[in-house]
């Protein structure tokens, strides 16, 4: 067992296992974010202020956070986000803190794609603008928008071999207009549109040929490269922070349905 002090809010074990980042703070005031070291619980001060949520890198020796510029009257940092801030890396092994990206209005969770080499976020440029999905690599370079500006997009998920992303947008990205599931390409840089309508989620497969979404309580499934979605089920929760489905396999899905129930889902081909 391991104690932390009181008032944590966030944590997020290593990928080796070693280590516990997390936060300590009251409620609505600064989220402080250190870091333990499992074998010993030596601890480590990352960063203070109002820090919010943070995601390890794949290689486990870089830690990603978001800092919160806003002092007074400042919304309390939440899974989605923060108000007025930027996103910052701490290095395990050089000790050093970098801020990573321009300061916006709002700027949600990062998250690394399965390679290391690049990270997404969605994030709001001026007061009364929709949030966009943003590209960079690691190190915070590169940074472009994939979306739209009319639009409000979010990333949904990384394909297992880092050269494509999954995301939402209302927008309008060419001739194509209208809500939709989005596939950005990493080599060419384009997006193809996948699906139309009010998606909320979507997860490739393990095996990273089928594609999974959430539109209007449905559960539907993309069997491949330019086929119809099925409909695999109608009774689908909305998931507010994490997708209320999750693949098991290549052909297994499990997803939380509207009353409540969790549902096991075979023979998906």
């Amino acid at each position: 067992e391991v104690v932390v002090p009181d008032h944590a809010s966030y944590f997020a074990l290593s990928p080796d296992g070693q280590r516990l980042a997390y936060s300590l703070g009251s409620p609505g005031e600064s989220q402080a974010l250190w870091i333990m070291n499992l074998e010993n619980t030596r601890t480590e001060q990352v960063a203070t202020g109002r820090v919010g949520p943070f995601t390890w890198s794949i290689d486990g020796e870089r830690l990603l956070y978001n800092v919160s510029t806003q002092q007074e009257h400042a919304q309390k940092p939440t899974p989605r986000g923060i108000n007025h801030g930027y996103l910052a890396t701490y290095s395990l092994t050089s000790n050093e803190r970098r801020q990573i990206t321009p300061e916006f209005k709002q700027v949600g969770v990062a998250v690394w794609s399965p390679d290391g080499q690049w990270v997404t976020f969605n994030a709001t440029r001026e007061q009364g603008e929709n949030p966009e999905v943003f590209l960079m690599t690691s190190d915070g370079s590169a940074l472009h928008p994939i979306g739209t500006e009319a639009g409000t997009s979010v990333p949904a998920d990384w394909s297992h071999q880092s050269d494509s992303l999954l995301f939402t947008d209302t927008g309008t990205i060419g001739n194509e207009a209208g809500s939709g599931l989005w596939q950005h390409h990493m080599e060419t840089g384009t997006n193809t549109l996948l699906a139309k309508g009010n998606i909320k989620a979507a997860a490739w497969s393990p095996e990273g040929k089928k594609i999974a979404f959430l539109q209007d309580n449905h559960l539907l499934i993309l069997p491949g490269e330019g086929a119809r979605a099925l409909t695999v089920a109608e009774d689908v929760a909305e998931g507010d922070l994490t997708p209320s489905f999750q693949w098991l396999s290549a052909t297994e899905l499990a997803y939380l349905t509207t009353t409540g129930s969790i549902v096991r889902l075979a023979n998906i081909e």
